[in-house]
């Protein structure tokens, strides 16, 4: 793995047959500074120009990067969602034969936002965007892209 700061964004590349390709979505609008664990699993980055606890106090953001940008999480495929868009209500169908045990919603840069029981969660309280979403069966995990409008 690799973490680039460019273009004002964080990249994460792997190396897969001698070809730097893009692992997953740009994670944060920063260019400051970037630290990678030597096992690449975890990425901090830095912002020393965040103003939200005084000007120019910064801040420093950790992501576990496993959960979220691992490519493993969305070669599996065990539910299909609807609507995508999705404006308020988003139903997740899982395939025939699993079992389903929860829903994880991510925002684009991996961080943790809420879990839900029910195969139908509410997306008013949400900001337009990108977010992952992770269902839990009793065959594993496989996440997905939404978009909320």
């Amino acid at each position: 793995m690799l973490a680039v700061a460019y273009g004002g964004y964080v990249r994460i590349f792997e190396n897969v047959n001698n070809v730097w390709t893009q692992a997953g979505e740009n994670i944060l609008d920063s260019n400051w500074n970037i630290s990678l664990s030597s096992d690449a699993n975890v990425i901090a980055i830095g912002d020393i120009f965040n103003d939200d606890n005084g000007a120019n106090s910064g801040d420093v953001i950790i992501y576990d990067l496993r959960a979220v940008l691992s490519t493993d999480s969305f070669k599996v495929d065990y539910f299909s969602f609807f609507p995508n868009p999705v404006k308020d209500i988003l139903s997740v169908k899982l395939n025939e034969g699993l079992v389903f045990k929860q829903i994880n919603l991510y925002n684009i840069q991996g961080q943790y936002l809420f879990s839900a029981k029910t195969k139908v969660i509410s997306t008013k309280n949400l900001q337009n965007g990108m977010y992952f979403i992770e269902v839990e069966t009793d065959s594993g995990k496989s996440a997905k892209k939404i978009v909320v409008e």
